[in-house]
């Protein structure tokens, strides 16, 4: 990976924990343009309440079409760093970004969520079992 010489950026390279670097960061630059699964790096930005901007690709699996303005999904070059100036140079920007993030994390993606859906299938698991 190439280094950057940009003013307040920082390339870390590979990290093994992201974690401190997410409690630093303004935004998470994402532009993700293949994987399978989920973007790791996508989920922690949103759980660490980081702003957001990545791909089409990079937002597969956040249920964006739940809340579509919770990330910035920019789907050319152009969009991808109108959305990261938009979002470090305008604070009122970043708070409604944040604001809406935090809100679709805890809302579609958080444990409440998750236990809801366990609940859901392993009652579903005793029903088909006919152990309810």
């Amino acid at each position: 990976m190439r280094e950057s010489r940009a003013e307040g950026v920082e390339s870390l390279g590979q990290v093994e924990d992201l974690s401190p670097a997410m409690l630093e960061a303004r935004v998470l630059a994402a532009p993700v343009l293949v994987h399978s699964g989920l973007a790791t790096e996508c989920m922690l930005a949103l759980g660490h309440a980081v702003p957001l901007v990545t791909t089409p690709v990079g937002a597969r699996g956040l249920l964006t079409a739940r809340s579509p303005s919770a990330i910035a999904i920019a789907r050319t070059s152009d969009e991808f760093a109108a959305a990261l100036v938009s979002l470090l140079l305008d604070r009122s920007a970043w708070d409604a970004q944040r604001a809406r993030s935090v809100h679709h994390a805890a809302a579609y993606l958080g444990a409440p969520r998750l236990h809801r859906q366990l609940r859901r299938a392993l009652s579903e698991m005793r029903g088909e079992l006919g152990l309810e």
